[in-house]
């Protein structure tokens, strides 16, 4: 079994090399907790969306913090905890640069939002709305 398979709260037996000896360790996984953003808004471009500033680790970008079931940003792929990183490549690390990348779009502009989520990072096609 796969550790990113697991659910928080499962207990799990692990065989390491320590000085080059081999060691069990036993661990329990625990729920990461959410990062939260700051500047949390909402941005016509991604409807059904509510984004902020975020920084994981040495990842900075959008954080998606909440999508509305059945809107435009839903369908094309966003859920909460996604952290978006680039738009058409173009790396993003703030709401501003974000609002920057997709203003200079033409409207309903096909591109492609690349997306942390859960550690994996992809692509999403979007078209953002007039």
């Amino acid at each position: 079994v796969a550790v990113g398979d697991l659910w928080a709260g499962a207990e799990v037996q692990l065989k390491v090399l320590r000085d080059g000896k081999p060691v069990d360790i036993k661990s329990r996984i625990e729920k990461v907790p959410m990062a939260s953003a700051s500047e949390m808004e909402s941005i016509p471009e991604l409807a059904g969306a509510v984004v902020g500033n975020v920084r994981r680790g040495n990842v900075s970008g959008v954080l998606v913090t909440e999508v509305e079931q059945g809107s435009p940003a839903w369908m094309h792929g966003l859920r909460p905890g996604d952290v978006i990183v680039a738009v058409n490549r173009t790396r993003v690390a703030s709401l501003n640069e974000l609002r920057q990348a997709v203003t200079k779009l033409p409207p309903r502009a096909a591109c492609a939002l690349q997306v942390l989520r859960q550690g994996q990072y992809l692509f999403l096609a979007f078209e953002f709305e007039e």
